[in-house]
């Protein structure tokens, strides 16, 4: 008799465990929930960002300058930002796109760019332009 009530001493001894108190529980659930909600996230896209630029290219007058950007992915969700600048009239899109100047027999100024793909796009500076000495493309995506 002595050998079990001696056990039963030990069991009565022995560490049990304890649950934690509220206020530890519901702040380990709250931190949980907030890692949730961070590797969530980290499964989306982040937002603008700059995925190339081109620097300030000089371009003489009808001239073509085919740029290999190599940004990939979904033209979609290209911004492009095209911006040309001369010695005398600073950064300025006169003639963005090409203008005619007083009519098509005295001439196109201005600058474009076209055939835009994921990998490279061309600029051209029309034959007669005075304003646009340097291109300047960028490439957002999002």
């Amino acid at each position: 008799m002595f050998v079990p009530m001696l056990f039963a001493a030990a069991l009565a001894l022995t560490p049990q465990p304890q649950s934690a108190p509220a206020s530890v529980e519901s702040r380990l659930a709250a931190l949980e929930a907030r890692v949730a909600e961070l590797e969530a996230r980290a499964t989306q896209k982040a937002g603008p960002v700059l995925a190339y630029d081109s620097g300030w290219v000089s371009v003489k007058k009808g001239e073509e300058i085919q740029l290999t950007h190599g940004v990939g992915g979904d033209q979609d969700h290209y911004i492009v930002l095209f911006d040309t600048r001369s010695q005398t009239h600073g950064q300025n899109h006169i003639g963005y796109g090409g203008r005619a100047l007083d009519g098509i027999t005295a001439g196109y100024t201005g600058a474009y760019y076209y055939g835009l793909d994921t990998e490279t796009v061309t600029l051209r500076r029309a034959t007669d332009d005075t304003f646009c000495h340097e291109l300047r493309l960028r490439i957002v995506t999002y």
